[in-house]
């Protein structure tokens, strides 16, 4: 796991620098009769090319102090006589939700049999180090939750670094950095299958206004994340305000602003193709000329394009998983910046972006000069173990919505279990609890669960947070000290879940000391009668009014608890938590429930604890998936739920005092009910009224039921999960 004789390095004097690349090259001779192989990790992230292909991309993602290492095997067919291996490292020195802020680093062996034949160290050139100055390092933030966008001044001397044996380095000097500790990578390697658009949507010209355009924003109706939030986390994430809390370059600082000059591009003409195109399909554009392509579904990973430029050319490349009146609206989702941008002298290019991405849509904008895009596409970054999976079924709407689940699951999986892998890649609670059951049906083990709950366990504290609390997203930096408690409940749910799925009992052991942190750190907001009130932070239920009712007593959030107590106690064998949950039920039943259905609040006034008159759909789910009521002690509001509710409900006419479920994560309670009372033919009808619409739009399943956010959220591959269980589709071994 660990290094023989490699050390930490980076550029000197600036491993703490933010948004720093960093180049490594080595030149070594084939060996016929020897296998070779690199063993690398490297913070924030690295990618690989031998003899100028692309090789690999990582690390796996560790917690604070812990670092995932990679071997990558060397495939015969790519060596040479004389090779060339070239490491690219990017430091990003910087806070986000998708990564802890933590120095940059790389190390790295290259061994042939058992022979080191070259390592990173003081003490040696094997490596040769530079650096990579064409990345331009002061540029805006991509989104809040994510670090910088990429941006590059280069010319064709950058396709001589990867694949020239001699070249002229300016080399600069290293430093060796303190010794690291390391884990397994554990889950299995991407295979980076690189995908061609099967279609050119449209092309046309643009032109550069004064002003920019007034961009129209769509609000979403039912929840305001103002209401929950105690500081201002929410208009720091809009604006991407740079602070002591939000890491970056200040507007003044830029050295490139893409965002300023796609902000100001106005269409003049335009024609609408749907043309069908290929791998030898290549555009010619000059002047301020575009072209949108379109991919067969959404996906993730690197945008990978060849280029020959002929004049010296600005290109703006912008994506998205919509379109929005033909065109890419690059700011469609709140917080993000979907846009790469080049400067880019004569020459012949062959280029990926350093970061993944998710679209199904691209654009390539040209601000200046002449290019001939000759190739383009996507270099997928995913799990690629559940894409071989074969299914078999007679009803092709479920089939459908089956591979869109799958894609899902894919493009959420590939290291830790994601929320997105788009604006954030931040590997959240509660998100996890669901893509972790998917993972086990999917692909049968539970590797990537241990990496993501490893990652929790391992950590001594977590700074920002109180004593005792757990991020809601991890690996990440809360300078803001936002954290979702509701989140940590379902961390527990997800233990328990994971021992049996496992039976991997050393990691639950080494996870009792948090639990019951977390145990003690409830127990403070518990009031005289036992119940969590004025619990603190962004106390969040799922994207829908529910999460407007959290104060004073939330009863949804003491139902969670109630689950949660009881199962700590089962894994640790505590009968007192146990023992506490199952008199929370019996509180919430008494206090919420008002003989049709469950309030999701009771308000303190004048020192007394009144009930709210608010109603949410969520809240009926919550207390049937805790366990707080089931069909045989609530018969009749299980009917009506079972009946009046679902995809079909008219909200306006049917029960209108219950405000609706949304998809993260009401409607997937829903249906995890429906499958638990083993409603099958109900659970695949709803299926198809939740997703089918999504799954033929984007070919993934959304975080919302409209598409104003994410259309690729970790979580809803559960939905495949769910489908496999109503036995109307079978996984083919």
């Amino acid at each position: 796991m660990g290094f023989c004789n490699a050390k930490p390095i980076w550029i000197k004097d600036l491993n703490q620098s933010m948004n720093i690349m960093l180049g490594a090259k080595v030149v070594f001779d084939r060996s016929d009769d020897k296998q070779f192989r690199l063993k690398v990790t490297a913070y924030s992230f690295y990618r690989v090319y031998l003899n100028g292909k692309w090789l690999g991309y990582g690390p796996a993602r560790g917690p604070h102090g812990w670092f995932r290492v990679d071997e990558w095997d060397i495939p015969p067919h790519f060596l040479k006589d004389e090779n060339v291996l070239v490491l690219e490292a990017v430091g990003y020195n910087s806070n986000s939700l998708a990564l802890a802020d933590q120095p940059a680093f790389i190390q790295a062996e290259l061994i042939c049999g058992n022979d080191i034949l070259a390592y990173t160290s003081n003490c040696n050139n094997d490596f040769k180090i530079c650096l990579l100055d064409h990345k331009v390092q002061r540029v805006p933030r991509y989104s809040f939750q994510r670090h910088f966008i990429e941006y590059y001044r280069m010319d064709s001397g950058y396709m001589s670094w990867l694949e020239n044996v001699v070249e002229q380095l300016d080399r600069k000097e290293i430093e060796e950095l303190p010794e690291k500790k390391y884990l397994p990578r554990r889950v299995s390697y991407p295979e980076f299958n690189v995908f061609s658009p099967v279609s050119i949507i449209s092309r046309g010209c643009q032109e550069l206004v004064d002003q920019p355009v007034p961009k129209c924003v769509e609000e979403p109706v039912e929840f305001d994340p103002k209401h929950d939030y105690k500081c201002d986390i929410w208009t720091a994430s809009m604006l991407n305000e740079i602070s002591d809390k939000l890491k970056g370059f200040k507007p003044e600082e830029y050295q490139a602003d893409p965002f300023k000059v796609a902000s100001k591009l106005v269409t003049t003409g335009s024609e609408e193709l749907q043309h069908p195109c290929d791998e030898d399909s290549d555009v010619e554009l000059a002047g301020r000329e575009f072209v949108i392509f379109g991919f067969e579904i959404n996906k993730t990973g690197f945008i990978s394009f060849d280029i020959d430029v002929k004049e010296n050319a600005k290109l703006l490349v912008t994506f998205d998983e919509l379109l929005r009146d033909g065109d890419i609206d690059f700011q469609r989702s709140p917080c993000v910046n979907n846009i790469v941008g080049y400067e880019l002298s004569p020459g012949r290019y062959s280029l990926d972006t350093f970061e993944p991405y998710t679209f199904k849509y691209l654009k390539f904008s040209l601000i200046e000069g002449a290019v001939d895009i000759l190739r383009t596409g996507i270099r997928t970054y995913c799990n690629d173990e559940v894409l071989k999976k074969r299914f078999k079924t007679k009803n092709e709407s479920l089939k459908k919505v089956l591979n869109a689940a799958c894609e899902t699951f894919s493009q959420n999986a590939v290291d830790i279990f994601m929320d997105c892998p788009s604006r954030e890649r931040a590997g959240w609670l509660c998100d996890s609890y669901f893509t972790a059951k998917a993972a086990f049906d999917l692909i049968g083990d539970t590797s990537i669960e241990k990496n993501f709950l490893e990652n929790y366990a391992l950590p001594e504290k977590f700074d920002y947070l109180p004593d005792g609390m757990v991020p809601m997203c991890y690996p990440s930096e809360h300078t803001y000290g936002i954290y979702i408690p509701n989140w940590a409940l379902w961390l527990i749910l997800e233990l328990e879940e994971y021992l049996s799925r496992s039976d991997d009992i050393s990691l639950i052991n080494i996870f009792e000391p948090r639990i019951q942190g977390l145990i003690r750190f409830f127990e403070g907001y518990c009031n005289h009668d036992g119940l969590l009130e004025n619990l603190e932070s962004w106390v969040f239920l799922e994207w829908s009014t529910a999460s407007n009712f959290v104060q004073d007593v939330n009863y949804p959030s003491n139902m969670l608890y109630s689950a949660a107590l009881q199962s700590a106690g089962r894994l640790y064998e505590q009968q007192d938590w146990i023992r506490k949950g199952q008199e929370i039920a019996l509180l919430i039943n008494e206090r919420s429930f008002d003989g049709s259905f469950f309030r999701d609040n009771a308000v303190r006034k004048n020192g007394e604890l009144l009930p709210a008159n608010n109603y949410s759909e969520a809240c009926q789910y919550y207390a049937f998936f805790c366990e707080v009521a089931s069909p045989q002690t609530h018969a009749e509001l299980w009917e009506v739920l079972r009946r009046d509710f679902g995809p079909d409900r008219d909200c306006k006419e049917q029960h209108p005092n219950v405000y609706p479920a949304n998809a993260f994560i009401g409607n997937l309670l829903r249906l995890d009910l429906l499958c638990r009372y083993e409603l099958y033919e109900q659970l695949s009808s709803e299926i198809i009224g939740y997703y089918l619409h999504m799954a033929e739009k984007t070919g993934t399943l959304w975080e919302s039921r409209t598409d104003y956010v994410s259309c690729n959220h970790g979580f809803a591959s559960y939905v495949a999960s769910l489908l496999l269980k109503t036995r109307t589709i079978e996984l083919v071994h």
